[in-house]
């Protein structure tokens, strides 16, 4: 077996102080445009995926965590987006939150992504499954551990991601969080067949403790949770 039920998931306890800091969101200017080299970087895949199917409200918010990651988002990816937002802390500016890819983007995104099939595997597997209907549905909620070495025992997934870049993304933001993450997979379902998610078999690799939260009505996968510690 490669998973089991817990009844909670243990967690760091978190500090009770009250942090005060002043927040503001401005918005930022960069540059006009910039290349749609999706074959060429697992984590600008990882960041324009969910804006690909043309979904509204869709935004995705950036901690920056280093001077790289801050050029990174500036110089190619969100000269992709008509909202760029800086969210300030204290008048320091620590993430970024994209939102309402350009329409020219977006087509040639989709474009390069359907001529080439060119997207990691863990890129697809997270964002790219068919859509469920999960609307107006009872949630009642339950946690699932994932036995990591029993997974990767019985895991036998082709294609394997070798690129680092979206899991040193990843880590830099736990460090960020205290060690953990949640992660939101778009239309999983709780199966069998999550032996063979490339996914888990990505994180796997990383993670000290791996869970999933599911709703016990309909199956649906809401979260992924991670620890690297």
């Amino acid at each position: 077996m490669w998973y089991k039920r817990v009844e909670h998931i243990e967690r760091k306890n978190l500090s009770h102080e009250i942090y005060n800091a002043d927040f503001a969101i401005k918005p930022l200017s960069v540059n006009t445009s910039a290349p749609y080299h999706l074959e060429d970087n697992s984590l600008l895949q990882w960041i324009v995926a969910p804006f690909l199917q043309e979904k509204r409200g869709i935004s995705f918010e950036v901690p920056l965590y280093s001077l790289e990651i801050y050029r990174f988002i500036i110089d190619l990816v969100a000269p992709h987006f008509n909202s760029i937002e800086g969210i300030h802390e204290n008048n320091e500016l620590t993430s970024i939150r994209l939102s309402e890819m350009k329409n020219e983007s977006r087509m040639a995104f989709q474009q390069v992504v359907t001529q080439n099939d060119i997207l990691s595997p863990v890129v697809k597997d997270f964002y790219l499954r068919s859509e469920l209907d999960i609307r107006n549905q009872v949630l009642d909620c339950e946690d699932i551990e994932i036995i990591i070495d029993n997974f990767q025992a019985m895991n036998n997934v082709e294609n394997r991601e070798l690129e680092t870049l979206i899991w040193e993304y990843l880590n830099n933001i736990m460090l960020l969080n205290g060690g953990n993450i949640i992660l939101a997979p778009q239309n999983w379902l709780f199966n069998e067949n999550l032996i063979e998610s490339p996914t888990l078999e990505y994180l796997s690799r990383y993670a000290k403790r791996l869970y999933l939260t599911v709703n016990k009505f309909n199956m649906h996968v809401r979260a992924i949770e991670m620890f690297i510690e």
